[in-house]
């Protein structure tokens, strides 16, 4: 009885999570947003901390994403959701004041950058885990002979997929960078832990 409430519960969450999908999509993180990309190139040597503190005063309540975009420490980027000519100025005059540069507004260069679709983040990993999976499911086959066990072990993917999908769908946590090597440790921790019991279970018989 308990088993069905909870799988009853589970199935309205999924449905729930694929009605947001459907209406509102999945919430990413900035690095996969769409926004505008701010470069600059000081012309020398920066600190990206004292640049990170420099930006934070111009994009004020704004999620921004800064990194180095060159190999010789003299030029960064800012990812952030929208850029005004006067925040453009202010970030020139600042870099000027602290770097001591004589950079103008045309030494900025602003790219208009679309969200990455969820397949191309999706895609490096569908070949791996798909062959993980059929090596899983072969050592299953040999080891327990097509028993309860492998079906079970579907079974608890499955309802982990439902589960984390419907969590990060409803609770708007952003996918980021760090979101798939998240749910592949998810996963792996499910098999080991599953292969762990079975083997128990199979010795015990």
């Amino acid at each position: 009885m308990k088993k069905k409430v909870i799988y009853s519960i589970l199935v309205v969450l999924f449905v729930a999570a694929i009605i947001v999908t459907v209406v509102k999509g999945f919430k990413v993180d900035l690095y996969y947003a769409e926004g505008e990309v701010v470069t600059v190139n000081v012309g020398r040597d920066i600190n990206l901390k004292e640049i990170s503190g420099i930006v934070k005063d111009i994009f004020k309540g704004q999620d921004i994403l800064l990194q180095e975009v060159e190999m010789f420490k003299d030029s960064f980027s800012v990812k952030t959701t929208k850029v005004t000519e006067e925040q453009l100025n202010d970030l020139v005059k600042k870099i000027n004041e602290k770097y001591g540069s004589k950079l103008s507004r045309n030494n900025v260069e602003v790219d208009h950058e679309k969200n990455v679709h969820l397949m191309d983040i999706l895609k490096p990993y569908i070949a791996p885990i798909g062959l993980s999976l059929v090596f899983i499911l072969a050592y299953y086959a040999v080891r327990f002979r097509w028993s309860a066990y492998m079906y079970n072990l579907i079974k608890y993917l499955i309802i982990v997929g439902m589960f984390t999908y419907s969590v990060i769908v409803l609770c708007r946590i952003p996918v980021s960078l760090i979101t798939m090597p998240c749910l592949l440790a998810i996963y792996s921790l499910v098999v080991i832990l599953h292969a762990a019991r079975s083997e128990y279970l199979n010795s015990k018989k």
